[in-house]
């Protein structure tokens, strides 16, 4: 580009001077002037289409650029997209999982509580004693614990029969005083 500057400034200081006085001179040089006029016009094209294929190829470039650009826009937009309902389907699976395992965490302890009921429960017992007689035998951490049934008797007598619940609730609470629970359990019995 510089020397295309310079060519021209070269053709202008060229076409000045040919207004000299001297029109002998004139015709002389005026031939020689008008071939490098020619030459650099020829030159200035020449130039001017490998600029013109220059930025055809730039242009080229730069648009395929921008196609990538988008598609990878588009890739990143997709990939975001699964990104955020993966981390959501994640935190979904995580609060259902919570839930289960506290629900499941409180079912246990009420089996665990249960068990311990039942055990402590289990460990009473009903004998017949020689003379006929029913007692309760209840095992205490320490010792055993009697209780008389003398009510039994009749319950087993008349089981066909609906019971007085007054007097049922009486037996039953006869042997479950004898039983020693700690207050967690005090509310069941």
């Amino acid at each position: 580009m510089g020397d295309s500057i310079e060519e021209l400034e070269e053709l202008f200081a060229s076409a000045t001077s040919l207004f000299p006085t001297n029109q002998k001179k004139l015709d002389c040089e005026l031939p020689e002037r008008f071939e490098k006029l020619t030459l650099a016009l020829q030159n200035q094209k020449k130039r001017h289409g490998v600029l013109e294929t220059a930025l055809d190829v730039v242009q080229e470039s730069l648009d395929k650029m921008r196609f990538e650009y988008k598609s990878m826009q588009g890739e990143c937009e997709s990939l975001s997209n699964q990104v955020s309902e993966a981390r959501q389907k994640h935190q979904e699976s995580q609060a259902k999982s919570s839930q289960k395992d506290l629900e499941q965490s409180k079912r246990l302890e009420q089996i665990k509580a249960e068990s311990e009921m039942y055990e402590f429960l289990l460990q009473t017992g009903i004998e017949e004693l020689e003379n006929g007689k029913y007692r309760g035998v209840i095992f205490k951490p320490k010792s055993l614990a009697y209780c008389d049934l003398d009510e039994f008797e009749k319950f087993q007598e008349n089981k066909e029969n609906t019971w007085d619940s007054q007097q049922q609730y009486l037996w039953l609470r006869k042997v479950y005083s004898q039983l020693e629970v700690s207050e967690r359990w005090r509310h069941l019995l």
